[in-house]
């Protein structure tokens, strides 16, 4: 399975964790990879990160626990991020922003609305709608997380944190 280029297995009732055959150096080649709509329960590995072709990733609508790791920054030829319908907790790594077009990234998709237990800010780069900023006013202090997630870039609304200037 070396030259596996996709990977698609959605609302195919899959339980347990992401499949580790599908992890790791051995899957390299690996540019799209969907596991939307099934019943996985467990975080998400780390070993994601290291499918560095990568260019379409859909883990939506699973029940997914645990934090976003931080080995997604790793994925640099990323256009879209789906991690959207799920229970994934903490924030949001900032080291993402890196996956972001005008960060050197090709980042153009990110969804990540429906997680409940997410709080904190979501990097400005990565709550861009439209690929347009927040309103200036809001500083480099990016969007903040709120339960009703709305946007169709991201997921999140971009609640400015400083104060609104008219």
């Amino acid at each position: 399975m070396s030259n596996l280029l996709y990977f698609y297995a959605h609302t195919n009732q899959l339980t347990g964790g992401i499949p580790t055959v599908l992890l790791g150096s051995t899957m390299q080649s690996l540019v799209e990879l969907s596991l939307k709509r099934n019943s996985l329960q467990s975080t998400i590995a780390s070993e994601v990160g290291q499918l560095t072709n990568l260019r379409y990733l859909d883990l939506a609508e699973n029940d997914l626990t645990g934090p976003i790791p931080t080995e997604l920054s790793r994925l640099t030829k990323l256009q879209a991020l789906y991690l959207n319908d799920n229970n994934l907790s903490g924030t949001v790594p900032e080291v993402l922003a890196l996956l972001w077009t005008n960060g050197g990234g090709y980042l153009a998709d990110f969804h990540i609305q429906n997680n409940p237990l997410l709080s904190g800010i979501v990097p400005e780069e990565l709550c861009l709608p439209h690929g347009k900023p927040c309103p200036r006013w809001a500083g480099s202090g990016g969007c903040k997380m709120v339960s009703d997630c709305t946007s169709q870039f991201c997921g999140c609304n971009c609640d400015c944190l400083s104060e609104e200037t008219p």
